[in-house]
């Protein structure tokens, strides 16, 4: 009995390491050492995903665009910045959640724009895919968020 539960542990800590294996070689994960603590996303807080500050981002960024130690040095500041300026954003109370969101679009547009200047031809075609990807990936996002909503109750019919 005991060896029959010592097997059965082993096989599911193989099944487990080979599920993470195969896990970390798609496209869409961050190439090794180039992300946060196992190249896994940490959450900030509740609802938050906030990915990974400007270091990691740069790495992330720099992986996929094969970017030049110039490109970096030149991005870091840019990522720096609109971290900052995202912070001011989110704790200022005196703005309505539409007003928020518009700032943050304005922002993220911003930042792209500032970053799309400093690539090669070649690596502005991969930031545009890379760019209308996340676009996707919100707005699928959003509308699963709707989806999930609660729905306002239907209006009463008017009685007679």
């Amino acid at each position: 009995m005991t060896i029959i539960r010592t097997s059965l542990a082993a096989a599911a800590v193989i099944a487990i390491l080979a599920g993470q294996a195969s896990a970390q070689t798609g496209e869409g994960t961050p190439a090794a050492g180039t992300g946060p603590v196992g190249g896994q996303h940490q959450m900030r807080g509740p609802g938050k995903a906030g990915k990974f500050g400007p270091g990691e981002r740069l790495n992330w960024i720099s992986a996929r665009l094969h970017l030049t130690d110039e490109q970096k040095a030149q991005i870091k500041p840019i990522l720096d910045q609109e971290i900052q300026q995202m912070k001011a954003i989110r704790t200022d109370k005196s703005l309505s959640r539409d007003q928020r969101r518009g700032k943050t679009k304005a922002l993220r547009e911003e930042t792209f724009t500032k970053i799309h200047a400093l690539l090669t031809p070649e690596q502005q075609k991969k930031h545009e895919q890379m760019r209308q990807r996340a676009m996707e990936k919100r707005q699928r996002k959003l509308d699963k968020m709707q989806q999930s909503a609660p729905q306002p109750p239907a209006p009463e019919a008017p009685k007679k």
